[in-house]
């Protein structure tokens, strides 16, 4: 994200395909749900808690992102594999659940890839791994 412009993060490849950066803000209230069931063992997916209310802009976005993942380090150093979460009335262990957070955002590496490819980009060189 560091590496895309304002209007390459406003990019929407359609109507019914939200802007770019709106992908980014999504995995980051996503984790806050997953954070959040780890804390009270029930996972609720939706706004209510989002802590981030702002805009394409990318510093505050990526602000937003890098405390999050500082959330979730800071939560794995005393992770309990065995806690329970209630997924919609079926019980999964942390490990399951944190799977589950892992393949959402590979989800949203797939979609990425289409953004990037439509905008005319080069791939980060991260990315030569996967053959992009």
């Amino acid at each position: 994200m560091e590496s895309l412009k304002t209007s390459e993060l406003a990019f929407s490849p359609g109507s019914h395909l939200g802007p770019f950066w709106k992908h980014f803000r999504h995995l980051g209230r996503v984790q806050e749900n997953y954070l959040r069931a780890l804390e009270t063992g029930k996972i609720v997916f939706g706004f209510d808690g989002a802590s981030y209310s702002g805009d394409a802009s990318k510093k505050p976005l990526l602000d937003y992102l890098d405390r999050l993942d500082v959330r979730l380090k800071q939560k794995l150093k005393t992770f309990e594999a065995a806690r329970k979460i209630d997924w919609f009335g079926s019980t999964i262990d942390a490990d399951t659940h944190l799977m589950r957070l892992a393949d959402h955002e590979i989800l949203h590496h797939g979609m990425f890839v289409v953004y990037v490819r439509l905008l005319g980009r080069e791939f980060p060189s991260s990315w030569a791994l996967w053959g992009l």
